[in-house]
């Protein structure tokens, strides 16, 4: 049978854990006292899978991971106050289709307490792992936190972490959007949150944006055309291929305009952006973030790859915009807030966190906030020219001075952006914390 594979022990004979045998006594007494364990770290693919995990499971939504549907059915084994903890990776923590699963572990569930390490766990596996731990139906009102922060985790590390332990308030996660749960968050960091979206429209009403292009994919393709990349090639071999952008062509205020191949842009593409998005003057945001998300303007022809987020800003000016993006601000927004920020391997910010940035408008008749938007355009301009001075120069005494003015510029800029948004010194410090 099908569960017998993936292993979400239901009650067949041929299974090695068969419930209603060997553990009938205990079900019907209730259930088990507690369930522990590392479940698979699996996306089912098979489409009748998919349906019946739907079908049975009710707190686990889009691509069906299989950690989440061992953690439900965990909790329908298990007796009122018996016990769980799992190792998983912490993408539970905040991405979309895990949020009635976290609604459910908040109310019902009796989540207890979280450990996140930020190193990697299992060394073969590139994966931000977290421990979660649960009392059934227990109604405690705060969450104990624990963070080991070091590269490298190990037993002596996570003592240490244990007495850095600290607890949050699950009403602040209960009406957070999406019922994220953001590690970092606290009541001070709440209320910025809020004071950021009071004052802003989102970046959604205010600009197009997209994905870029991925060519190959094992619906339409071949191996073999996967293999050979067919629709690659190192020169413009005819009128479909231009010149192909990845992450790495994308920096904080500057454009890498050298391409390493070529890619045809067409109908044989698993999904494209639409043309204008790889033609008009445009924002290119590279997926896999830092402290700060890493931005930069073009309007050469090129086609980024999926690796790169496109902006086309409509009611808003280009150089304004990028300067909102890269500022400190907003990483630090995207970090707190993004169901992707919290990955420290790979920490990414995706779409649906991009769409809903919130994009301070300005008042053209209001004269100070006139003043605000124009001196961030200068600024960005000069940081465009200036990165673009350091990638050209040779000297190293000149390397030096671009870096201190690019330094320094990047200051101003943040601190014109805390004061557009109008923050407090005391909430100012709590973002550079950060």
């Amino acid at each position: 049978s099908w569960e017998y594979k993936v292993g979400i022990f239901h009650d067949h004979a041929d299974h090695e854990i068969n419930l209603s045998g060997e553990f009938s006594p205990i079900l019907k007494a209730g259930g088990f006292d507690a369930v522990i364990g590392n479940p698979p770290y699996v996306l089912i693919a098979d489409t009748d899978a998919k349906k019946y995990l739907h079908s049975f499971y009710k707190h686990s939504t889009g691509k069906p991971d299989l950690y989440r549907y061992f953690i439900e059915r965990s909790h329908q084994i298990l007796k009122p106050k018996g016990q769980f903890g799992f190792i998983i990776p912490n993408t539970l923590l905040t991405i979309p289709a895990s949020q009635k699963l976290r609604e459910y572990l908040l109310t019902d569930g009796g989540l207890t307490q979280i450990v996140h390490f930020l190193g990697a766990v299992f060394s073969q596996v590139s994966v931000n792992s977290i421990i979660i731990f649960t009392v059934k139906g227990l109604t405690n009102q705060s969450i104990e936190i624990i963070e080991d922060k070091n590269k490298i985790p190990s037993l002596i590390t996570l003592n240490a972490a244990i007495q850095q332990k600290r607890f949050i308030e699950k009403n602040l996660w209960l009406s957070n959007e999406g019922i994220k749960f953001s590690l970092s968050f606290t009541t001070e960091i709440a209320a910025i949150i809020e004071k950021l979206k009071i004052q802003s429209v989102e970046l959604s009403s205010i600009a197009k944006y997209s994905l870029g292009m991925q060519i190959y994919h094992h619906t339409m393709h071949t191996q073999q055309q996967i293999k050979e990349r067919v629709y690659h090639s190192d020169t413009q071999a005819d009128e479909h291929f231009w010149p192909e952008s990845t992450g790495r062509n994308v920096l904080r205020y500057h454009f890498i305009n050298t391409f390493k191949s070529y890619a045809a842009y067409g109908k044989w593409c698993y999904s494209k952006p639409t043309w204008e998005f790889c033609s008009e003057p445009r924002i290119l945001i590279r997926e896999i973030t830092s402290r700060t998300l890493m931005g930069v303007t073009t309007n050469t022809i090129h086609i980024p790859t999926k690796a790169v987020i496109i902006i086309i800003p409509q009611k808003i000016h280009l150089h304004y915009l990028l300067g909102l993006l890269n500022s400190q601000l907003m990483g630090f927004y995207v970090r707190t807030t993004g169901e992707k920020g919290t990955q420290r391997l790979f920490p990414r910010i995706s779409l649906t966190t991009l769409r809903k940035l919130p994009i301070y408008q300005i008042d053209f008749n209001n004269p100070t906030d006139k003043a605000s938007h124009d001196k961030i355009v200068q600024l960005v301009e000069q940081m465009l020219a200036f990165n673009k001075q350091l990638a050209a120069a040779k000297a190293p005494q000149t390397k030096t001075l671009l870096k201190r003015r690019i330094d320094a510029t990047d200051k101003q800029i943040d601190e014109w952006v805390y004061q557009l948004y109008d923050l407090t010194a005391v909430e100012i410090e709590i973002v550079k914390r950060g």
